[in-house]
């Protein structure tokens, strides 16, 4: 008797879990797909990297930050040059530190909602404004 009524209470634990988990991955794709995201990485994750918070799979915090900063300096340096001398200029003059701080302060004036934009596309505005080509 007690070994069926455990069974029994076991069915419905896991019936509950199932409900649980289907309605969370449910959610979660509504949430996706009404975000409607198709980059890899935001802005507000881009910034987040540049502070040295966005490398949550490292446990060890010094290692975390340093991932983390790699990360966001890899990131801006691939926006940077494969935009170069087309959209922006002064690469090879200006040193990666202080294109990093160029795009970490133009993250820094951004609302919310922009920061849950394409980081790309922020770094490169960032770029433009900061480091413009001189037109003739």
């Amino acid at each position: 008797m007690v070994l069926a009524l455990q069974s029994k209470v076991a069915r419905i634990d896991v019936g509950l879990l199932l409900s649980l988990v289907w309605a969370t991955i449910l959610l979660s794709s509504t949430e996706a797909a009404s975000a409607e995201r198709t980059w890899i990485v935001s802005g507000a994750e881009l910034k987040s990297a540049i502070e040295g918070n966005y490398a949550p799979e490292v446990p060890d915090s010094e290692a975390r930050r340093l991932i983390s900063i790699t990360k966001a300096n890899f990131y801006i340096a691939g926006v940077a040059d494969f935009t170069s001398h087309d959209k922006w200029c002064g690469a090879g003059e200006v040193a990666p530190h202080e294109i990093k701080d160029r795009v970490y302060t133009y993250l820094g004036d951004l609302s919310v909602e922009q920061l849950n934009g394409n980081a790309a596309s922020l770094v490169l505005a960032a770029l433009e404004q900061s480091l413009p080509c001189e037109r003739i």
